[in-house]
C-alpha cells in the first residue's frame, strides 16, 4: 500500500512539473512580440481577408481572419500596434455583416471553442463583464493551451491574405445569408457590441497617433438585396456617424463588378482582389494629396468609381 501511494505521490509530482513546465514557456510566448512587416496594416474579418492584397502595397500586412468580430479585432490590434512602432496607418473592414449578431454567437456556442484556441494569445483573461462569452469554454481552453503541451507554433490568430479562385457558380447564396442574419430561424439581430468596440478601435488609433480608414469591400447584387433592412440602417447610421467623427469610410460595397470577379456571393476572388487593391490604393492616394482626408465629401465612392470597373 505505501508503495502503491508513493508512486502515485512520483506520478502526481512529474506531471505536476510537467504541467508548471508548459505553463512557464506558453505564458512567456504570450509576451512575445509579433513582427508584421510594412507600415500599413489590413484587418478585420474574410471581407478585406480575400479583398485586399498587401503585396500590391508598398509596404504592408494584412491579419484579416475570417469570422473575425471587432472584439476579437481590437485585442488583436492592440497586439500588432504594440509590437510594431513602425504602424502608421490602418485599414479596417466594415461591411453589413458586421452587425449582425451571429458573430456574437461564435463567442458563446459550440463554436466559441476554436474562436478561443485561436484568440486565447491575445485575449485578456479578466474581460469586460459586459461582454458575454463561454466562461467555461473560455477558461478551460486557457488551461489547455497554457498547460498541455509546449506551444511553439506561430500565433494562431494572425490569418492573412487568401488567394481565392472563382467558385461563385458552386456558392450557396440561401446558405450564406441564412448564416449571417437567420441562424436560428428568424432575423438574429444587431450585435450589441459592433459599435462599441468598433469605437474603441477608432479611440486606440487616434490615441497612437495612427490613422484609419475603414474599408467596405463590394458584395454581389444578389447578396445585397436580401440583406435585412435592420441591417442596413444600422450600418448607414455608423457610417455617417464616423464619417462626421473624422474617419474615412471608403464604402465599395455596391460597386458592380463582374461575376467573374467573385469567390461567391460575399467574398471576391483573386482577380477581383488585384482590381479592388488597387482602387483602394488609388482612392487613398488621391484623398491624402488633396487633403480630403479630414472630412469624407463622397457619400458614396461607389456611385462615381465607374471608371475604375473592369471591362469585362
Amino acid at each position: 500500500m505505501k508503495q502503491l501511494l508513493k508512486s502515485i505521490l512520483i506520478f502526481c509530482s512529474l506531471m505536476a512539473g510537467y504541467l508548471a513546465i508548459n505553463l512557464l514557456i506558453n505564458f512567456h510566448r504570450l509576451t512575445d512580440p509579433i513582427s508584421l512587416e510594412g507600415n500599413v496594416l489590413i484587418v478585420g474579418d474574410s471581407h478585406l481577408n480575400t479583398s485586399l492584397n498587401p503585396d500590391q502595397f508598398a509596404s504592408a500586412s494584412n491579419i484579416c481572419m475570417g469570422g473575425e468580430a471587432y472584439i476579437l479585432t481590437f485585442y488583436k490590434l492592440k497586439k500588432a500596434i504594440e509590437d510594431n512602432g513602425q504602424i502608421d496607418h490602418v485599414l479596417c473592414g466594415f461591411s453589413y455583416n458586421n452587425f449582425s449578431a451571429y458573430r456574437d454567437a461564435r463567442l458563446t456556442g459550440e463554436k466559441s471553442k476554436s474562436q478561443f484556441s485561436k484568440y486565447y494569445p491575445v485575449l485578456p483573461l479578466d474581460l469586460p463583464e459586459k461582454i458575454v462569452v463561454n466562461e467555461t469554454k473560455f477558461y478551460h481552453t486557457f488551461l489547455r493551451e497554457l498547460t498541455l503541451y509546449p506551444n511553439f507554433s506561430p500565433p494562431p490568430y494572425l490569418g492573412g491574405f487568401v488567394k481565392y479562385p472563382y467558385e461563385l457558380d458552386k456558392a450557396n447564396l440561401k446558405e450564406t445569408i441564412r448564416k449571417h442574419y437567420y441562424t436560428n430561424g428568424p432575423f438574429i439581430g444587431i450585435s450589441p457590441y459592433t459599435e462599441q468596440f468598433l469605437d474603441s478601435i477608432v479611440s486606440f488609433t487616434t490615441e497612437k497617433n495612427i490613422e484609419l480608414t475603414l474599408v467596405s469591400a463590394p458584395l454581389h447584387r444578389e447578396y445585397r438585396s436580401r440583406i435585412p433592412e435592420e441591417i442596413k440602417t444600422a450600418f448607414n447610421k455608423t457610417k455617417l456617424r464616423m464619417t462626421r467623427k473624422g474617419i474615412l469610410v471608403l464604402d465599395f460595397l455596391d460597386i458592380s463588378y463582374n461575376d467573374t470577379l467573385f469567390k461567391d456571393y460575399d467574398h471576391l476572388n483573386y482577380e477581383g482582389a488585384q482590381i479592388f487593391t488597387e482602387l483602394i490604393k488609388k482612392e487613398i492616394s488621391n484623398r491624402k494629396m488633396n487633403g480630403a482626408h479630414k472630412k469624407q465629401d463622397i457619400e458614396n465612392p461607389a456611385d462615381i468609381r465607374q471608371q475604375d470597373l473592369p471591362n469585362n
